[in-house]
């Protein structure tokens, strides 16, 4: 006798496993910048927006591609971070770089909206026009990425960017499966898991 549903579930299965495994091996060119081969493997998957970026040949400029899946946020150190728990996103794309103080002028030119206190008339000084914004609070960044034509990462897709990793070879379906069943704990900084003094930006 042959069990026709039972062979029907196998088959799903495998549709599934081999959709995934699509999926994860477009990301992995995708974050490798690969972009003809992430159009070549993601042609059967179901990612519209991911073959779209893949076929474009390239990202928006100063974006990073960060792959969807589950991700580890959380601290088991800091008692306000904890517990180090998983998530599971979606892919995004987010700026390598934080807003510069020349990004946000420009803003600020454009949209006739408040200045930080602590710059000139609408102006930040010279020396501070390639570094970082501050003075700033959520809603004034908010209306900037609104105004770039992005929004604001979520709590958990900022510390997945910060915390991701590269692979360091293309997904199979052992490590796929490997990866569900032992999740990988994350570095605790974006270099590793040892403070460098230096690497890190102090108020």
């Amino acid at each position: 006798m042959i069990d026709l549903a039972e062979l029907e579930e196998t088959a799903g299965d495998r549709r599934r496993g081999e959709s995934a495994l699509a999926l994860a091996r477009g990301q992995y060119h995708l974050v490798g910048g690969r972009f003809d081969e992430a159009a070549r493997v993601l042609e059967g998957a179901a990612a519209p927006a991911l073959l779209a970026f893949a076929r474009a040949g390239s990202l928006p400029k100063g974006m990073v591609f960060v792959p969807g899946g589950v991700h580890g946020v959380g601290s088991m150190e800091n008692p306000d971070e904890g517990p180090l728990h998983p998530v599971r996103l979606e892919p995004f794309l987010i700026d390598r770089c934080e807003v510069s103080c020349a990004e946000y002028a420009e803003f600020v030119r454009d949209t006739d909206h408040a200045a930080p206190a602590a710059w000139g008339p609408d102006a930040p000084p010279v020396e501070l026009l390639d570094r970082p914004v501050t003075g700033v609070t959520w809603y004034d960044a908010a209306r900037y990425a609104r105004w770039a034509g992005k929004r604001l990462p979520t709590e958990e897709e900022w510390e997945a960017a910060a915390r991701f990793e590269v692979p360091d070879r293309e997904p199979t379906l052992e490590s796929l499966a490997l990866a569900a069943e032992q999740p990988k704990t994350p570095r605790t900084f974006p270099w590793g898991d040892t403070f460098v003094d230096g690497l890190v930006a102090k108020s």
